[in-house]
This record gives C-alpha cells, structure tokens and sequence, in this order.
C-alpha cells in the first residue's frame, strides 16, 4: 500500500518536473526573441545618432557664418539644409529636427 503512495507521488513530482522545465524552455526562448529586438532596437537609435552627429557640422557652419546668409533667417537656412539632409532619411530623423528646430 505504501510503495503505491510512494510511486504516485514519485510520478507526480516527475510530471512536475517536466511541466517545470518545459516551462524554463518557453521561457527563455521569449527572452532570447526580447534580446534581439532590443539589439535591433540599439543598432537603429546608433544609426539616428550617428545621422544627426554627422549633420551637426552643416548646422554648424549655418549657426557660425559670418557676414549674414541674405534674405534667409537663421531658421529658414536650417530648414533648407534639413530639406536636403532628409531626401533619403526616415520620418523620424525628421520628427527629432523638427523639434529641435521648433
């Protein structure tokens, strides 16, 4: 009687186990998909941040010009450059412009 107790708490506890690492599995398959999204999320913001580092010499040439640019305020030259800049670029490098420029 006993050794039939015993076995069914045995087999019990080893279906547990197994739920319990089936479980770990699922897991860590979700976390590793989590990981890689967030690395191809990073990879894009370097992408915008290296975008908008590589624009700030042409920014700066239109804030630091001598003499006046003409007819064209300090704004309007920002936007003309941005215009160019944003030919081949996504709309949210040009939502970030805009907002600076805002």
């Amino acid at each position: 009687m006993f050794s039939f107790i015993f076995t069914a708490k045995v087999e019990e506890l080893l279906t547990e186990i197994k739920e319990t690492e089936a479980e770990v599995v699922r897991w860590r398959e979700a976390c590793e998909l989590e990981v890689e999204a967030a690395k191809k999320a990073i990879e894009e913001r370097e992408k915008l941040v290296n975008k908008i580092t590589s624009t700030l010499p042409g920014f700066k040439r239109i804030l630091f010009k001598k003499g006046g640019g003409g007819r064209m305020g300090l704004r309007d030259q920002c936007c003309v450059y941005l215009n160019k800049l944003l030919l081949n670029s996504n709309a949210e490098f040009h939502f970030v412009f805009i907002r600076l420029l805002s």
